[in-house]
């Protein structure tokens, strides 16, 4: 820590400033410094997830023992300190409903020194945050371009949707590209953060997704293919250009998650009914429909994150999050648009 080193943490806080702390404590930090070297070109971002505490109305970062911010703790212009609720407590979202709190701290403008040290605390450069979204929807447009590609192979080709409908080898092999993305999130979490081995595990996990894709438009006509396509296109632009809208102006949509992982379960145990118990076109079309409303919650609010929550060295798992969400529009319209025209 910067300041408050120099005496416990007991005796330096008073009783309003613990409490400021334990309301930050349902807040999620974090500190971002790029490297330089000699010449001072940019290198890659160092960030920590931090805590901070209040001491005579100013905020004070709390460095983890060990991190790589101990040793060189500088924040010039190119760095930043970011603070986003993650799980917001009720006295939180109490105080926030009467607006006696802030959406996220406002840290800035404030020198604090210790000796040799010097420390800036400030809101996130806006600079670093869209250079983050340009990079995320720049692999998402690669990503979403790799499926459009191995989709029309497997649509075109069709020896390719032959075997996999009329073999017990196709069949079997569908089975283990259905299984597979679930199995590559493994060590894609594991190594999330290491160059260019995620980029590489992200490229396997698109193909696998986009064969389902393929073999799911195989045995649908191009009319309804290219209904579905039009409406997802417009759907996610029109979403992600009203996210961005609402979250210039304070909007906050964190509040959705629990509604859309409850709406998850239900469409996950709807399936599994109409496995063994098909319950005709109109449930169907009803599956299809509740999974595009779903999933358009969903871009809704992994775009929020993206804005706000997301870290630097989470652009892998927020291009997977947003790329599933579209995908899952896809395929639930195509579904919806399929049971109407038969």
């Amino acid at each position: 820590m910067v300041e408050a080193m120099i005496k416990s943490k007991a005796a330096a806080l008073t009783v309003a400033e613990r409490c400021r702390s334990i309301l930050g404590a349902n807040s999620q930090a974090h500190l971002n410094t790029i490297k330089v070297d000699s010449k001072g070109s940019k290198s890659e971002i160092h960030t920590s997830k931090v805590h901070y505490i209040f001491k005579r109305g100013k905020p004070y970062i709390w460095v983890h023992e060990g991190d790589l911010h101990n040793t060189n703790i500088i924040i010039d212009e190119r760095g930043s300190f970011s603070v986003s609720n993650v799980v917001p407590g009720p006295l939180t979202g109490l105080l926030k409903s009467i607006r006696k709190l802030p959406a996220c701290a406002a840290l800035a403008g404030r020198r604090v020194s210790n000796r040799a040290r010097s420390l800036w605390t400030m809101l996130e450069a806006p600079e670093l945050r869209w250079a983050f979204i340009r990079k995320i929807y720049t692999i998402l447009t690669v990503q979403l371009l790799m499926t459009v590609a191995v989709a029309s192979v497997v649509v075109s080709v069709r020896p390719i949707s032959h075997f996999f409908a009329s073999t017990n080898a196709g069949l079997g092999l569908w089975i283990f590209l259905i299984i597979l993305p679930f199995i590559l999130l493994f060590p894609l979490h594991y190594y999330y953060q290491k160059h260019p081995v995620n980029l590489i595990l992200l490229g396997l996990f698109t193909v696998t997704i986009s064969f389902a894709v393929g073999l799911s438009c195989a045995f649908t006509s191009a009319k309804v293919i290219l209904e579905a396509a039009i409406l997802t296109a417009v759907v996610v632009l029109g979403l992600t250009l009203y996210t961005f809208w609402a979250a210039k102006r304070g909007h906050d949509f964190s509040f959705l998650g629990p509604f859309l992982f409850s709406a998850v379960m239900v469409m996950l145990v709807f399936s599994l009914i109409q496995v063994f118990f098909p319950l005709g076109k109109i449930s169907v079309m009803i599956y299809g429909g509740l999974g595009a409303i779903v999933f358009s919650g969903y871009i809704v609010y992994d775009t929020d994150n993206l804005i706000k929550r997301y870290s630097y060295d989470e652009y892998v798992w927020a291009s997977v999050a947003l790329y599933l969400d579209i995908v899952n529009l896809f395929l639930s319209l195509l579904t919806l648009l399929r049971a109407a025209n038969n």
